[in-house]
């Protein structure tokens, strides 16, 4: 049983770029007892390489090239226990990322809403037992190239030209300048666990939800393009500017995932003008 809410609402998108840390957040209906997340989750790794043929910075085309990451999220959810033969029944149990989570009132009783949550897997339950284990296995799809319009799922692509765009706003260097240098960007994604109990309070059963929001690390490694470089201009002689072309470069035939997406030799953020700012 799916309960979902689907609004759109402006400014998601620049959220997911722009939050700070991230705490742990939960909360639970009459009915549900708690959700237990006993696996661990180990930060996950994003490599994002130009693959374009121009050594233009303007003509740059940052792709994704390491394989989905893919974790499995396991523990047990408890329903509430009121008596002997009086507790609520485990129904469901989901695992999505992003969004926004909330416990929401009606008839139905009290479920978790969700909104613009993406990357989900569910279990369902037989709705007879106060406890059940989960088992998810998780895959992040992640976009393999800048969304350039408003994206609802996170982009690590979108994450990377964000933060170029910081280094040049705080006059750390060039887009050149930034897309040289291997880097690595620690970020943060949500990962929701939800889960649906069912209790009888002598009115037929109804719906009791509740959540865990945890922060995953994710380590976005940027492969630096040692061939990029500025565009020179010159002046003409009634004083026009005149861009100087920027010749292509041989690159070898690479593929956009799997053998070529390892990180880069140093997992450490390569030193840089003490300018550089922006959110971790």
């Amino acid at each position: 049983m799916k309960y979902l809410t689907t609004i759109l609402l402006a400014g998601a998108a620049m959220t997911a770029l722009c939050q700070p840390a991230l705490a742990q957040e939960s909360d639970y209906a009459n009915g549900i007892d708690r959700i237990e997340l006993q696996s661990n989750i180990p930060p996950l790794m994003i490599t994002i390489r130009n693959m374009a043929a121009s050594t233009d910075p303007a003509d740059r085309d940052l792709q994704v090239i390491s394989d989905n990451p893919q974790f499995t999220v396991s523990g047990r959810m408890f329903c509430e226990v009121f008596g002997p033969g009086d507790y609520g029944r485990a129904e469901e149990m989901q695992a999505s990322f992003g969004g926004t989570v909330f416990l929401h009132s009606t008839g139905a009783g009290t479920p978790v809403q969700t909104t613009f949550t993406y990357w989900g897997e569910s279990q369902d339950y037989s709705g007879q037992y106060p406890a059940a284990d989960f088992e998810l296995v998780l895959e992040m799809d992640v976009p393999r190239q800048a969304s350039n319009l408003v994206s609802f799922t996170w982009n690590p692509v979108d994450y990377v030209e964000y933060r170029m765009e910081q280094f040049i706003a705080n006059n750390a260097g060039t887009a050149a300048d930034f897309l040289r240098q291997d880097d690595v960007f620690n970020h943060q994604i949500r990962l929701n666990l939800v889960g649906h109990c069912l209790y009888n309070s002598g009115s037929g059963d109804k719906v009791r939800g509740g959540y865990e929001r945890i922060a995953v690390p994710v380590n976005i490694f940027y492969q630096g393009d040692p061939d990029i470089r500025d565009v020179l201009t010159l002046v003409d002689a009634g004083g026009g500017m005149i861009a100087q072309p920027v010749p292509d470069r041989a690159r070898r035939a690479t593929a956009t995932r799997g053998g070529q997406g390892q990180p880069p030799a140093t997992n450490t953020r390569p030193a840089r003008a003490p300018t550089r700012s922006g959110p971790q």
